[in-house]
C-alpha cells in the first residue's frame, strides 16, 4: 500500500510538471506524461510502472502507507548558554526627516526628537558581548528614525567596539546602517571604508513613485538626494543594498523596480511587504495593502528576469537558502530564539523593532536591569511565546506543504494583531495571504531558476 506525501508541493505548467515533498524539498520535474503522473498522484496504489514507482519513492513523493511521515528536525534551537549570532538594532535617534506613508513607527513611542546617549549605547554593547558564545557574531544595525542624524554617536560606538573593547571571546563584529540616505556626512565614506560599514537604503520605485511614498516631512521630494548619495557609495566601493517596501502604491511595479535597482548597482535588493500595524499596535489604512496575487506575479517575474541572482533578491533568497542547505524551520525568524534585539534611545529592550512602544513585549532596560540581552532573560520571552509562534500550531499554516520552509511568516501578525474586531482580522488575513504569496512564489521561481541554470550550464 502506498500514499502520497502529505506535504506535496505541485506546480503545473503547459510544458512541465514539478513535484516536491515539502519535508524533503528536492524538485522532480516531468516534461511529458502529465496525465499519467496526475493519475498516479490521485490513485497511488494503481501505479503499475515500476520505474515511476521507484522514481516517486526516491523523491519521497510516494511513501509506504503504513509508515508515519517523519517531521523534519529543525535547525532552530534555543541555546540557553548564549547566542552564536545576534542582530542588534540600536535606535541611535528616534527622529526622522522623512514622512513615509507606511512608517512602522509613526507614533509617540517611536518617532520623536530623542537621541541615544553614549552611556546607553556602551552599556548595550557590553551587554550584547556578554550574552554571546565564543566566536559568535554580532551584527550592529544602527537604526532610527534616521540614524545618520546621530552620526557622531555611531562613530563613537564603532570606535569603541573595534578599537577599545576587550574582545577576549573573539566575537566577530559587523556594522550596518539602515538609512534613508537623504543626508551623507562629509566624513562618512572614509569612516565606512575603514570599518567596513554596510548600508541598507530604501528606494521604493522610480522618481515619482518614490516621492509619493517617501517624501520629506515638509512634503518635498527625496528621490534625487538619495540617488545622488547612492552613487557616491558606489563610486567609493561602499557595500550597499536597496530595499523597496511594497504597498498598493508600487506592487504592480516590482519587476520595473528591480530593473531600476539594478541600474544603481547595489549588491542585493529586497521587496518586503507592508507591515499592516505600527510598533504600538495601531492598524494601518487597509488601502495601502498590496494585492497578494499581484505580488506573487510581480516577484516571480522579477526573479525570472535575472536582474539579480537568486541569492541576492529577498525574500526569495531566504527560502532558497533553506532548501539548498537542507534547513527546516519552525519559526520564520530568529527573534524567538533571542537572535534579534532592539534597544531604544532610553535603553528599553524589545525582541524586535516592530514591538517598540508595546509594554507587554518590553524585556527590560540596559540601565536598570541585569543584562536584559542575556539568554537567561530571552528565555522568558521564548517560554511565553514559542508555542504561539511555532508553525505547527498556527491554524492557517499547520496543513501547508511549505510550512517547514517558510516558518509561518512574521511574528508581528501573531502577537500584535490579536484584537477581535473587523479591522484587525482584515489586517491579519492580508498579512497571512501576502506572506503565503511571497513564499509560494519564491519556491516556484527557485525551482525554475535552478532548472534554467542547469540547462545553460549543459549548453555551455
Amino acid at each position: 500500500m502506498y500514499k502520497i506525501a502529505k506535504d506535496l508541493i505541485k506546480y503545473e505548467y503547459p510544458d512541465k510538471l514539478v513535484l516536491m515533498n515539502g519535508r524533503f524539498p528536492r524538485p522532480l520535474i516531468f516534461y511529458k506524461g502529465f496525465d499519467l503522473i496526475n493519475n498516479a498522484l490521485k490513485y497511488p496504489n494503481e501505479i503499475t510502472n515500476k520505474k515511476l514507482i521507484d522514481l516517486l519513492k526516491d523523491y519521497k513523493i510516494l511513501l509506504d502507507g503504513d509508515i508515519d511521515e517523519p517531521i523534519p528536525l529543525t535547525h532552530q534551537t534555543f541555546n540557553i548558554n548564549g547566542k552564536s549570532e545576534l542582530g542588534l538594532y540600536l535606535l541611535v535617534t528616534q527622529k526622522c526627516n522623512l514622512g513615509c506613508t507606511y512608517c512602522l513607527g509613526d507614533n509617540e513611542s517611536y518617532i520623536n526628537s530623542s537621541t541615544m546617549s553614549f552611556e546607553i549605547i556602551k552599556k548595550t554593547i557590553d551587554n550584547a558581548v556578554n550574552s554571546m558564545l565564543p566566536n559568535g557574531t554580532i551584527n550592529f544595525i544602527y537604526f532610527g528614525g534616521e540614524p545618520l542624524l546621530n552620526w557622531k554617536l555611531i562613530k563613537r560606538a564603532v570606535v569603541y567596539i573595534e578599537d577599545e573593547l576587550n574582545n577576549s571571546n573573539k566575537i566577530k563584529f559587523k556594522h550596518n546602517i539602515t538609512s534613508n540616505l537623504t543626508y551623507l556626512p562629509s566624513d562618512f565614506i572614509d569612516f565606512a571604508a575603514k570599518y567596513q560599514i554596510s548600508v541598507l537604503v530604501d528606494i521604493d520605485g522610480n522618481c515619482s513613485t518614490h516621492n509619493r511614498m517617501r517624501p520629506f516631512r515638509n512634503g518635498q521630494p527625496s528621490y534625487d538626494k538619495i540617488v545622488r548619495n547612492v552613487k557616491i557609495l558606489k563610486q567609493n566601493n561602499i557595500y550597499f543594498e536597496i530595499r523597496s517596501t511594497i504597498t498598493s502604491e508600487n506592487v504592480g511595479q516590482i519587476n520595473e523596480i528591480s530593473k531600476h535597482h539594478k541600474s544603481l548597482e547595489p549588491s542585493a535588493c529586497a521587496f518586503p511587504t507592508l507591515i499592516p500595524v505600527d510598533s504600538e499596535g495601531t492598524i494601518l489604512d487597509s488601502k495601502m495593502y498590496p494585492d497578494p496575487k499581484v505580488y506573487y506575479s510581480q516577484l516571480s517575474q522579477a526573479i525570472k528576469n535575472n536582474e539579480f541572482t537568486l541569492s541576492n533578491i529577498c525574500p526569495s533568497n531566504v527560502l532558497a537558502n533553506r532548501v539548498l542547505r537542507g534547513e527546516f524551520v519552525k519559526f520564520d525568524c530568529g527573534m524567538i530564539l533571542g537572535n534579534t534585539i532592539a534597544v531604544t534611545h532610553e535603553g528599553d529592550v524589545y525582541p524586535c523593532i516592530y514591538f517598540i512602544g508595546q509594554p507587554d513585549f518590553c524585556m527590560g532596560n540596559v540601565l536598570t536591569n541585569k543584562n536584559p540581552l542575556s539568554q537567561d532573560n530571552c528565555i522568558v520571552f521564548y517560554n511565553r511565546f514559542n508555542s504561539v509562534l511555532n508553525v505547527d500550531n498556527i491554524e492557517e499554516c499547520k496543513d501547508c506543504a511549505i510550512r517547514y520552509i517558510c516558518g509561518g511568516g512574521c511574528s508581528v501578525r501573531l502577537l500584535s494583531l490579536q484584537r477581535d474586531n473587523e479591522e484587525t482580522k482584515k489586517a491579519r488575513d492580508y498579512f497571512f495571504n501576502i506572506t503565503c504569496a511571497g513564499s509560494w512564489s519564491s519556491i516556484e521561481t527557485m525551482v525554475e531558476y535552478f532548472e534554467n541554470k542547469n540547462i545553460m550550464e549543459k549548453q555551455e
